[in-house]
């Protein structure tokens, strides 16, 4: 994902790249897009922002919304039963996702996902997905780690797996009740 930022913003433009994330995320009011390491090949590109969610649900004095508004895997690229060929990645990835959401004034944490870590057979890749309050701030961070860039047919269905799990825990809701 770090060569497709580097990629699109090289071809467009910062300002295009500010112009793509407020236009793909039409529910928000995106504001302060900063993008760190863009032209070094050796350090994370880093995209960051706030923004004010205006797609949620609200019920009976309760509030459900999904935490993970934008990269969010909701589909599992994985769909065979079985595999006869390699899955090849082309390298090895990290894909961090950090989320700090400010409880709204008036309510109070009713229901958050689970923490947990998922890892492949050999420690071949990994899934982590933390989430932590502290005063009236959640801290959510999701991290899966591909540390090998070809996976033979025996590894697919751990691969197909752990896939599960990250769009699992990435569809989990957030709960907040009125106080």
């Amino acid at each position: 994902r770090a060569f497709e930022t580097r990629n699109y913003i090289y071809n467009f433009g910062e300002s295009e790249l500010d112009k793509k994330l407020k236009r793909d995320n039409h529910d928000w009011q995106i504001e302060n897009i900063v993008v760190d390491n863009r032209d070094s090949l050796y350090e994370p590109v880093n995209i960051k922002y706030d923004f004010t969610v205006t797609n949620y649900t609200q019920t009976s004095g309760m509030l459900y919304f999904n935490p993970f508004f934008s990269r969010r895997y909701s589909e599992n690229p994985f769909k065979e039963i079985t595999r006869l060929y390699p899955v090849d990645f082309i390298v090895p990835s990290d894909d961090v996702t950090l989320i700090t959401v400010k409880i709204p004034v008036g309510y109070m944490i009713e229901e958050l996902p689970k923490s947990g870590v998922f890892v492949l057979p050999n420690k071949t890749g990994k899934f982590s997905y933390f989430v932590e309050k502290e005063n009236n701030i959640i801290k959510i961070r999701s991290q899966l780690t591909i540390n090998k860039s070809l996976y033979e047919p025996n590894e697919y269905n751990s691969l197909k797996e752990l896939y599960n799990l990250v769009i699992e825990k990435q569809a989990q809701q957030i709960v907040l009740k009125k106080l």
